[in-house]
């Protein structure tokens, strides 16, 4: 059987925690483009950008927010800090939004709210 979202973000954080400190840069600069892309599309198109994921955003968070713990114990560069500001401004850019009365909702479920 085909392994779960959850299943292969948390394979990914494990090997994640052998990798080089090259593959680490590469990580670091991959996540810091995608999450930053994600808060760009968030701001112009709203919550509905939820439903192009296989995750809900609580989720995309949860696996974002392990990736950076990794990247913080295993290496302290200016790239891990730019990664943890763009994290700090997703969470703050959805949850600002969801406090003007635009909650995360996946295509008819129910709403789920970031902690």
């Amino acid at each position: 059987a085909e392994a779960s979202w959850r299943e292969r973000k948390e394979g990914y954080i494990a090997n994640l925690k052998k990798d080089s400190r090259e593959a680490l840069m590469i990580c670091a600069a991959d996540k810091i483009h995608n999450l930053a892309s994600v808060i760009e599309d968030y701001k112009k198109r709203g919550p509905r950008i939820w439903r192009e994921f296989n995750a809900s955003p609580e989720e995309k968070m949860w696996y974002y927010k392990e990736v950076l713990k990794v990247l913080k114990k295993k290496m302290g560069s200016g790239i891990v800090r730019r990664l943890e500001d763009v994290y700090n401004r997703a969470e703050r850019t959805f949850k600002d939004k969801e406090k003007q009365g635009k909650i995360f909702n996946r295509a008819g479920n129910k709403s789920r709210h970031l902690k």
